[in-house]
């Protein structure tokens, strides 16, 4: 990917169980030009345009913003 097409890319992680302060499940993480606008609870997350793409994250762990909480 080149530099240009990292700026422009745009996504949508759903149905995770976010690692954040709240331990949230079924949560959302938005991502546009490489940062992250959006981590929270999908419920709580503004209707996005019809072509972002979305990544079904349903069953997987995701820690937005690489935060280590560093669990055993």
């Amino acid at each position: 990917m080149d530099d240009q097409s990292q700026i422009d890319f745009e996504t949508l992680l759903a149905g995770a169980a976010l690692r954040d302060e709240r331990g949230l499940r079924d949560g959302a993480v938005h991502v546009r030009g490489g940062k992250i606008v959006f981590a929270g609870p999908r419920s709580e997350m503004a209707k996005l345009p019809a072509d972002v793409p979305v990544i079904d994250a349903t069953g997987k762990h995701v820690t937005p913003g690489m935060i280590d909480w560093h669990s055993h």
